[in-house]
């Protein structure tokens, strides 16, 4: 134990007298550009310094959703409503609530903090914008709270009109951390660093895939497993109703 709290204070006494040079970001970032363009001055220069120098960035590419438009479209404009489905389906226990000025936030239970806010909507495309903490471990003994903003790029796309045609799913994040030190430390170990990030994109991306395609399959019997929950208003029943019930029949709302 106590090597290995050496060996911590070591790297971090390297980091802050040899911080390393910039692994990732400089520069304008092409990609983002046409998200940012339409923002209020002071937003883009804030979410432009995350873009043009970010510390961490990872993806997953062609994520492939046997659903539907729809379905989709459905959860990812319904963030806590989702989270709620999600636990009463016992799959994942995410907390997601939004406040009145239209910012989500979000407790995954597994170490992942944060608040964000949609910062650009077009056809099968989001764009989200926020800050938030992570409790990442990097090495066997060397665990760091993780702080800084990120952004993520949300696309979905299908190959044709097809009722069974799947849908693939793009999903990028940029985050830079808050801190110089903490910048460096992470820049250090940035392999890891964006391996666990693909992970933990990997996981939420999962969790949507499995209750998208459970909805889309039956959802009727995602309505049975919902239709008591505390957490789901009569509002929010009959809209899901009106979306994936209308050509079946319609139990009463108690």
């Amino acid at each position: 134990m106590a090597g290995s709290k050496r060996t911590i204070i070591l790297i971090l006494i390297f980091v802050i007298l040899f911080p390393v040079p910039d692994l990732y970001g400089k520069g304008k970032n092409e990609e983002l550009e046409v998200y940012l363009k339409n923002l209020p001055a002071e937003k883009r220069d804030e979410i432009s310094r995350v873009a043009e120098d970010y510390t961490i960035h990872a993806g997953l590419e062609e994520e492939t959703f046997y659903t539907d438009h729809v379905t989709l479209e459905y959860l990812i404009k319904r963030p806590p409503l989702t989270a709620a489905i999600l636990r009463e389906l016992g799959i994942r226990d995410y907390e997601i609530t939004m406040d009145k000025g239209g910012t989500f936030h979000l407790d995954d239970r597994r170490g992942v903090t944060a608040e964000f806010e949609q910062i650009y909507t077009a056809p099968w495309k989001r764009v989200y914008y926020g800050k938030g903490r992570y409790k990442i471990r990097l090495l066997p003994g060397l665990v760091i709270n993780m702080a800084g903003k990120g952004i993520v790029i949300l696309e979905y796309t299908k190959d044709d009109e097809g009722e069974d045609s799947p849908l693939y799913i793009n999903l990028s994040f940029y985050g830079k951390t808050e801190s110089k030190v903490l910048d460096s430390i992470v820049r250090i170990f940035v392999t890891i660093a964006n391996l666990l990030m693909d992970q933990k994109m990997s996981s939420y991306i999962s969790d949507i895939r499995y209750i998208s395609e459970w909805i889309h399959e039956d959802p009727e019997e995602v309505y049975k497993k919902i239709e008591e929950s505390e957490h789901i208003s009569k509002e929010e029943l009959i809209e899901y109703r009106r979306i994936f019930l209308s050509k079946h029949k319609t139990p009463a709302i108690k």
